[in-house]
């Protein structure tokens, strides 16, 4: 016999309305996200958003190179990243790999979202410490 649930999923989210704040670091996600779909820009403009957003403050052990279909990131670090491989495998992100100590990552950017952002700040911080 079948377990009946006596409560959805959305009954479970409202009694446990919890604010967290933290997630708001990165402001609102844009409506490309909301939907599930990503615009797609060129590689050269991918590369222009991605210095701008860092304002030209790129870390030494952090190369951006613009390759056919995108961007690519790579870092070599001497501490572990703070990355597991799901952190490469974002919608807009291509062929992401983690070396396993977690001390190298790559990734081909092939569109601007909220995650690169994401992805960026985290690395950054990173290299900074």
């Amino acid at each position: 016999m079948a377990r009946k649930l006596g409560r959805g999923l959305d009954d479970l989210l409202d009694d446990n309305d919890v604010d967290l704040p933290f997630l708001s670091a990165y402001g609102e996600a844009s409506g490309e996200h909301i939907e599930g779909s990503l615009l797609t820009t060129e590689p050269q403009e991918l590369h222009a958003a991605m210095r701008r957003h860092m304002d030209d403050n790129i870390p030494e052990e952090l190369k951006i190179k613009v390759v056919e279909n995108g961007v690519l990131l790579e870092i070599n670090a001497e501490n572990a990243l703070p990355l597991v491989p799901s952190d490469l495998a974002m919608p807009g992100f291509e062929k992401g790999e983690l070396s396993d100590d977690r001390s190298s990552a790559s990734v081909i950017i092939t569109a601007w979202g909220v995650e690169v952002r994401r992805l960026l700040d985290r690395l950054s911080e990173h290299a900074s410490l």
